[in-house]
């Protein structure tokens, strides 16, 4: 039922171990006292999927133990890793990656496990958030982001109405005008609040691209629905408004990639805000779209030569 794929870390810390290339879409699971349980299956082409642990069904093995992962893709390109935080935290972990040169980038939590669930308990944040917090055995297993816990979303499935209708109505009146890798987009609000955007590249204009209607709060924490349905142009659309809604800065564009204008006022994603105060240099992967503007904990290496990975706990 659980293959034995595990390694104890005492086993492999002198020597590490070499990963093939190429993996895409990898992941490193990483627990605490025991090794996960896991099952494995093939799909209809022979190719092997998994069931990977739950933090929300209490049912799962895994459900009381301290796991964490670290994701990471190696292919002709380079090594491409980050940890996340966007179902859970549980472990403190970070990481380094080294070039072929020996040049170094790191990220993650250098903060051990007790002083960081301290520092959540503490941060100025609503109490709902700080209830994200699980504990077994009187010791804490992880903290939840909110679209995982189903006791946040019953009590809050109104969180940022009020803000998204601060937003959507002053874009009735205004244009919301943005830059990405992929044009210029111009939108307005419109009949049945649907957002609807023009894109120009290259002197050309097209569209429209729209978000259609005002996302609640599970869309927004989840980067779902609304956020994220329609044509490829739209899903480019709505992952910013995914971002700029979770940060607190929709209403103004020019704001959108300035680290110091986010969070600063609620409604916000303050689970996500506690994990930028904390991770190095101010990056963590707090919600789906937190790439938006490079304010994730990704790293990049074209020239990858290893990683450390380092367990804080």
């Amino acid at each position: 039922n659980y293959p034995n794929f595990f390694y104890r870390l005492s086993d492999i810390k002198q020597t590490g171990f070499q990963v093939p290339m190429p993996i895409v879409g990898g992941k490193i699971f990483i627990s605490i006292g025991e090794p996960l349980y896991m099952t494995h299956s093939l799909d209809d082409l022979g190719r092997v999927g998994y069931a990977g642990p739950s933090v929300e069904n209490p049912a799962d093995p895994n459900f009381n133990t301290e796991h964490d992962a670290v994701e990471f893709t190696v292919d002709q390109y380079g090594f491409f890793v980050n940890i996340t935080q966007v179902d859970h935290f549980s472990i403190p972990i970070s990481f380094d990656t080294y070039s072929v040169s020996m040049a170094k980038q790191s990220a993650g939590f250098t903060e051990d496990r007790a002083t960081i669930y301290s520092a959540y308990r503490n941060a100025a944040m609503p109490q709902a958030f700080k209830d994200l917090i699980y504990t077994y055995g009187g010791k804490d297993i992880r903290v939840v982001c909110p679209s995982k816990s189903a006791t946040f979303k019953a009590a809050n499935p109104t969180y940022y109405d009020s803000y998204v209708t601060e937003v959507w109505d002053y874009y009735k009146t205004h244009t919301c005008t943005f830059t990405t890798d992929v044009g210029t987009f111009n939108g307005t609000v419109g009949y049945n609040d649907v957002f609807s955007f023009m894109r120009t590249k290259d002197g050309v204009t097209d569209g429209p691209w729209i978000i259609n209607g005002k996302p609640n709060a599970e869309e927004i924490f989840e980067g779902s629905g609304k956020l994220c349905t329609g044509s490829e142009h739209d899903l480019n659309v709505q992952k910013f408004f995914v971002a700029a809604l979770t940060r607190h800065v929709a209403g103004d564009t020019s704001t959108w990639a300035n680290d110091a204008a986010y969070y600063q006022a609620g409604p916000a994603n303050f689970y996500s805000k506690f994990w930028h105060d904390h991770g190095l240099n101010g990056r963590a992967y707090g919600f789906a779209y937190d790439d938006v503007y490079d304010k994730s904990s990704s790293i990049v290496e074209g020239n990858a030569r290893a990683m450390v990975v380092k367990i804080n706990h």
